[in-house]
């Protein structure tokens, strides 16, 4: 047994004794001083700028308000000047092309000859209108005496221009129906009708059946009034609208028409006469 355990032992000093030889033949190791420099690592990207929330930017530059007036303020004589300056240049290039923009010289001019007009000749389908441009003139600034504050007086001006061309009368200048009024007389519309019966009517008389009819389809009526045969008429119809435009939307719609068989003829009555009892 003796033998057994020092053969172990033995056999064991033998390995620890080939350990340390090995390990004293192995070269030194380096120490960290002496290592090869390692290559720089790579510096990591740089974040991605923030996304932009969504809003108002700027396009451009600023414009600036603090400028001085005077080169803003265009004068009166600069104007002239301006528009001496655009005459010449287009009497030079008579092919040159003319804005359409309003506020030229002579822009309305041009605009009514446009449309069939020419120079002496009054505005309006018949020429009556005027013939000359109107234009605002301003009268001379006054001076305040001290007792009122001093300073200068409100500024005043008047409208000049606007002539109107003499047109001679033909002795048919009041039309078809005559001179426009707020009163037309139906002529032949009653002819043949009981009118005193028409009149008595229970639920709705002649007057008001007439009246209702005018007002619908022409405009508000003031006044229905039949010049009866006893006191000097012939039965005529006067229809006394609330304006001239309702008249004459009636005289030409119910001149010529029929009403209960009767042809009737229609045109103006002068409203000073009719309110005076002139019929006729």
């Amino acid at each position: 047994m003796r033998a057994a355990a020092a053969a172990k032992i033995a056999e064991f000093k033998a390995k620890l004794a080939a350990n340390k030889a090995a390990s004293a033949a192995l070269p030194p190791s380096r120490t960290t001083s002496d290592s090869p420099a390692q290559p720089a690592q790579p510096s990591p990207p740089a974040p991605p700028p923030p996304a932009e929330e969504p809003g108002n930017t700027i396009s451009r530059a600023p414009v600036r308000y603090d400028q001085p007036l005077t080169a803003s303020i265009p004068t009166d004589a600069d104007d002239d000047v301006t528009m001496a300056d655009a005459d010449t240049s287009a009497q030079g290039q008579p092919n040159a092309p003319r804005s359409n923009r309003p506020g030229q010289k002579g822009f309305a001019e041009r605009l009514l000859k446009k449309y069939g007009w020419e120079k002496g000749q009054g505005l309006g389908a018949q020429g009556e209108g005027i013939t000359t441009a109107i234009f605002a003139k301003a009268d001379k600034r006054k001076k305040l005496p001290d007792a009122q504050g001093g300073g200068w007086a409100r500024a005043t001006g008047k409208i000049l221009g606007g002539k109107k061309r003499k047109i001679e009368s033909t002795g048919d200048d009041d039309g078809t129906y005559g001179a426009m009024s707020e009163v037309v007389k139906l002529t032949g519309m009653l002819e043949g009708l009981d009118v005193d019966q028409e009149i008595m009517k229970e639920g709705q008389s002649l007057f008001q059946e007439i009246g209702e009819y005018m007002g619908q389809e022409f405009g508000s009526v003031e006044r229905v009034f039949v010049w009866r045969k006893a006191v000097g008429g012939g039965d005529e119809v006067f229809v006394k609208f609330v304006s001239q435009l309702s008249a004459l939307r009636a005289v030409n719609a119910t001149d010529g028409m029929t009403f209960a068989g009767n042809a009737v003829r229609a045109k103006f009555w002068e409203n000073r006469k009719f309110e005076r009892g002139e019929y006729a």
